[in-house]
């Protein structure tokens, strides 16, 4: 089996919630005969479900639809996630053939309480909602240099409250606003990025 295709669609977080929505929207929006998907989360049997309901609402092929397994707590290195979002395509699919990236950082978690209250906890919420968003974003441009692949959307999934303080939300403000300055850091440095 060998497709053809054009437009590569990346989502963290795809098994539920946002990232699931993101998954049957964008199949809608983009033409399934040129559209191949890469789906991440931790739960496989969730991202199942995610992929067995673009294929029975949007009629998409489902060896169109990649699934990986990636629990964003673990601590990675940049090379693991690059072989490990390289070896899920095999041989089926020749990467060069992509024209257009999409990529949805979508996955991320929320811790509540007061600040004095979740310190100890917090390292494994910038594990999470930081660190690894920035080495999946390394991964990504080191699997897809932009010099090869100039037409990027890199789309960070995120809320007000990346800007604004809230009591209780400390941890997810604080993550937010650093992961919101990273993207800001990509763009800055990379002007022909989306």
């Amino acid at each position: 089996f060998y497709i053809k295709m054009k437009r590569l669609v990346v989502i963290t977080g795809a098994s539920r919630g946002i990232g699931s929505s993101l998954a049957l929207e964008t199949n809608k929006r983009f033409k399934p005969e040129s559209t191949i998907y890469l789906l991440i989360a931790r739960d496989l049997q969730k991202l199942n479900r995610t992929k067995e309901q673009m294929i029975r609402f949007n009629q998409i092929n489902h060896r169109q639809i990649y699934l990986l397994n990636i629990d964003f707590s673990s601590d990675f290195k940049v090379d693991d996630l690059f072989n490990r979002i390289s070896n899920v395509f095999s041989n089926e699919f020749d990467l060069k053939q992509i024209s257009e990236l999409y990529v949805f950082y979508n996955h991320g978690t929320l811790l509540l309480g007061k600040v004095d209250q979740i310190a100890d906890e917090v390292a494994n919420q910038f594990q999470i909602n930081v660190i690894n968003v920035w080495k999946f974003m390394n991964a990504i441009l080191k699997l897809f240099p932009i010099e090869k692949f100039p037409t990027q959307f890199h789309v960070n999934m995120s809320t007000l409250l990346a800007n604004r303080v809230e009591k209780q939300f400390s941890s997810y403000n604080a993550t937010r606003s650093a992961r919101a300055t990273l993207f800001k850091s990509l763009a800055c440095e990379y002007s022909n990025l989306r």
